[in-house]
């Protein structure tokens, strides 16, 4: 059944790229192409991991793809035909004055700055919460309280206020950096350094996923860019093995980073070890939707988990629960503890949720995708290209767990949403904004 299921799986990957009409950044693609590697790697650990799929399995995953895509392709049909016929045979609209994003020197010092604030003031809250001899152990030890105990303890407030400034302005920057590379045939120095660094301050709370989230948002805004450039984006060979080999690296070195934190994984070997990451999931959601799980206590509780623990305080509810997700092993060999998307929606709301949240995913990502192609280059960061470089990285992880629901429907997101806006107003309107503070001044009088 798992080989049936990777045959439909590359089937539905191969029916979303040309049903885009070959828009390989196309969410679609990306989601189905990740469950089709997945798969990939679960394929050679069937004998070890004793992977007999149900059939209730194979029906998830197709089904749960296959409803992604009706929702995706439906509104590629929708803006298409909306577009004048000569138009058609391209999604970008193209470049339109694209001119190097200019922004303040100072001010990106100061951002710099804020950052080294920022990681100093996290090193020292977490070291007053948990302790430990060194920076590593620190990192650990906050994991662990944080992650696998009930209401495991929260930094004081300013604390995240200053991550989700800094990682918000990661993503913004990362347009910033695509765009003058791409303009000025050279990789903005200063913007970069910004962006590196926010990487580094992703990790500090120990967990690998926003660096990775923020690469691949950079990423993407290369492509997108790229291909209003040029009507089209096209992969070259020299840009595919350039982003082989950028895969490579950062999977050779997801191991040690992880160690670096605490995760203690050095005694597994390498392939069971990423086989854990990219392969496990199948499995561990078909043992999941064969056996007895915990009934909700709250609507939709592991879907809009991150929602949930932000509203329902507000009404009296109590919302520290950990999300179902216990630790899975077959023999020897250990499979952590998620699996995929589905297990969410399964859990909160049957087959039905399976099928109708993948559609909802389909229709709002396809949409991002669509205005994001439609907008035109110009000197400024475009809000739809950034978006869709936070959207994308929580399909391209589909596989893994829910990250589309826990990133969309959260306040941290209404918060990065309302910060681009701000680095926006800071940075591209520096002068504009000081006239206009100026002129606003009380007891200023015009001459």
């Amino acid at each position: 059944m798992i080989y049936l299921l990777f045959l439909v799986t590359c089937l539905l990957t191969a029916a979303a790229y040309y049903g885009s009409d070959r828009e390989i950044l196309a969410p679609g693609v990306i989601f189905a192409g990740g469950f089709a590697f997945s798969e990939l790697w679960a394929l050679g650990f069937v004998k070890q991991w004793k992977l007999n799929l149900h059939l209730n399995t194979f029906i998830v995953l197709v089904g749960g793809i296959g409803c992604f895509l009706l929702g995706a392709i439906l509104i590629h049909w929708l803006f298409k035909k909306k577009r004048p016929v000569e138009s058609r045979n391209s999604s970008y609209r193209g470049t339109w004055g694209q001119q190097e994003i200019v922004l303040n020197r100072w001010l990106l010092w100061a951002l710099l700055v804020l950052e080294g604030v920022t990681m100093a003031i996290t090193i020292f809250e977490m070291r007053e919460m948990v302790g430990g001899s060194n920076l590593f152990q620190t990192i650990a030890a906050y994991r662990q309280k944080t992650t696998f105990t009930a209401g495991g303890g929260k930094l004081p407030s300013y604390v995240y206020f200053f991550r989700a400034l800094i990682m918000a302005g990661a993503y913004w920057m990362a347009y910033v950096i695509a765009n003058n590379a791409l303009v000025k045939k050279r990789v903005p120095l200063l913007p970069s350094v910004i962006f590196v660094i926010a990487l580094l301050n992703s990790m500090l709370f120990g967990s690998r996923g926003g660096a990775i989230n923020i690469m691949i948002a950079l990423i993407v805004c290369f492509g997108i860019i790229y291909g209003k450039q040029n009507g089209k984006l096209r992969i070259s060979w020299k840009l595919f093995l350039a982003l082989v080999i950028l895969a490579a690296i950062v999977l050779l070195s997801f191991r040690t980073i992880g160690n670096m934190m605490g995760r203690n994984s050095h005694v597994i070997p390498l392939n069971e070890y990423l086989a854990e990451y990219l392969g496990a999931q199948i499995k561990n959601l078909d043992s999941f939707l064969n056996e007895v799980h915990p009934r909700n206590y709250i609507w939709g509780q592991q879907t809009f988990s991150e929602f949930i623990k932000w509203i329902g305080p507000k009404f009296g509810l109590n919302t520290h629960y950990q999300l179902y997700l216990p630790m899975r092993f077959v023999g020897r060999y250990h499979l952590g503890n998620v699996c995929t998307t589905f297990a969410a929606f399964y859990m909160d709301f049957s087959y039905a949720g399976v099928f109708i949240l993948s559609v909802i995913m389909g229709l709002v990502s396809q949409t991002v995708f669509e205005l994001t192609l439609r907008t035109r280059l110009s000197g400024q960061v475009d809000y739809m290209t950034v978006l869709y470089g936070y959207i994308y990285p929580a399909l391209v992880f589909s596989f893994f767990s829910n990250r589309f629901y826990s990133q969309i429907v959260s306040p941290l997101f209404i918060k990065c949403v309302f910060l681009w806006w701000a680095y926006n107003i800071v940075f591209c309107y520096w002068d504009e904004s000081v006239e206009w503070v100026k002129d606003h001044l009380p007891g200023r009088k015009d001459k």
